[in-house]
């Protein structure tokens, strides 16, 4: 319940505010924004709401043209889950918190996230890499569904800052088994509190918590697209093949450590892990004396909660960034 003093923030999606000049020159370089692809999977996904597609391949539904030629040249066809719209982020790189992970993961249940396909017909789509008008839930909602891509695709964008945190939108709230985006991300963010989440402040009260994460925090993934695995002896690879969505994604790292971010990585230590060594391969030190930006780890990879324990955050400064960007201070 609202009371008077209550502080909350209760941000208009309408609502804008400025982008720096610097960032906004680099995300016109977004090569997920493109007129040509943004219209070409808007048509698919439309085709797909409709059943008017009949059997087809899934292979790179929704994969840039030079990142299809990685994925081939790499042999990465069967591990990569092209069928699905990508996550190279979440957010907006104007937040001040960025939390750094190595892709998007995948699991059956990720089908109807995304395309609304029948909880039976994930294991058939996933053996004979096709489907039919058939493998869609004709009882799910259409109208949650539309809503669910158009977010992704608005954010594929940068349509808005501040941008919703899509996955914490409600249409994400798709009851599939406890394991849809909006639980996932709620679950690891630790957003229902306790005394050591950086989000405890909030946890007791109604919030909207697309648009209230959305101001605080930005996520970027390294690999794009969606998988269950992504191989170490890829990793290098990736770098150099030097596809236009790796070097956007290396601009947006080069300026977020150059503006004063607080960048939580998902490496136990520098060079650690997969996420370690892509940066190591990338040519980024997260210790040049160039970069000015706080850089965090986590204490367990396998958990990206924001918590005191989990996340290195000695002088408190993740956690004020937070509550400064929701006008807490």
């Amino acid at each position: 319940m609202k009371t008077s003093s209550d502080t909350r923030p209760r941000l208009s999606r309408k609502a804008q505010l400025p982008v720096d000049p610097e960032l906004k020159e680099i995300l016109k370089h977004n090569p997920f924004g493109k007129d040509d692809v943004q219209k070409e999977w808007a048509c698919k996904l439309r085709a797909l709401r409709k059943g008017e597609r009949g059997p087809c391949n899934l292979d790179f539904d929704f994969v840039l043209a030079d990142d299809k030629k990685f994925i081939l040249d790499a042999r990465l066809v069967k591990q990569v889950r092209s069928m699905v719209l990508p996550q190279p982020w979440t957010g907006h790189p104007q937040a001040p918190v960025w939390l750094l992970l190595l892709n998007p993961g995948f699991c059956l249940k990720d089908f109807y996230d995304h395309i609304n396909v029948s909880k039976k017909m994930r294991e058939c789509i996933v053996r004979t890499g096709s489907y039919t008008s058939q493998s869609f839930d004709s009882s799910g909602a259409e109208t949650k569904l539309e809503n669910r891509q158009g977010l992704i695709l608005s954010n594929l964008r940068f349509d808005s800052w501040p941008a919703p945190f899509y996955f914490l939108d409600d249409s994400f709230k798709t009851g599939n088994d406890g394991a849809d985006g909006h639980s996932w991300w709620f679950r690891h963010l630790s957003l229902k509190g306790g005394s050591n989440s950086f989000f405890s402040d909030l946890a007791n009260n109604e919030v909207s918590w697309a648009e209230t994460i959305g101001r605080c925090l930005f996520v970027l993934e390294a690999f794009p697209y969606h998988s269950s695995t992504f191989p170490g002896n890829m990793i290098r690879k990736w770098v150099k093949a030097e596809t236009n969505s790796f070097n956007f994604w290396k601009r947006l790292v080069q300026y977020g450590l150059t503006h004063k971010k607080e960048i939580v990585v998902r490496a136990t230590g520098e060079g650690c892990g997969s996420l370690g060594n892509l940066l190591k391969e990338a040519e980024i030190n997260l210790a040049s004396p160039e970069v000015n930006a706080k850089v965090h780890y986590v204490n367990n990879t396998r958990n990206i909660s924001f918590t005191a324990g989990n996340i290195e955050d000695s002088d408190d400064s993740v956690k004020t960034a937070i509550s400064t960007a929701l006008g807490r201070c």
